[in-house]
């Protein structure tokens, strides 16, 4: 992918022209393990699209209510990314 000025940035991506960008994802991902001890869950307002069971860390066991609830006010999903709650199927 060709980096300049005329390339938008990509949803869920990473300015990937930006050299830095590989080792700030490898500081965040060791720093992340450094922390698994003393942490339970994960904050939602800072997605990590390599996560794991996401669902689980992020919303634990509210995750089908909330399905339910984007079901009726977003049947759509027309506000979503990557880690966003789907709507429950009916």
């Amino acid at each position: 992918m060709p980096c300049g000025p005329a390339e938008p940035s990509t949803r869920n991506q990473p300015d990937i022209c930006d050299p830095l960008t590989p080792q700030a994802q490898a500081w965040i991902a060791e720093f992340s393990q450094a922390l698994r001890p003393y942490v339970d869950g994960a904050y939602v307002n800072v997605p990590d699209v390599g996560m794991q069971d996401w669902e689980t860390a992020y919303w634990r066991s509210n995750f089908g209510r909330l399905r339910k609830i984007k079901a009726k006010y977003d049947p759509h999903n027309v506000f979503q990314y990557d880690q966003s709650i789907p709507p429950a199927s009916h």
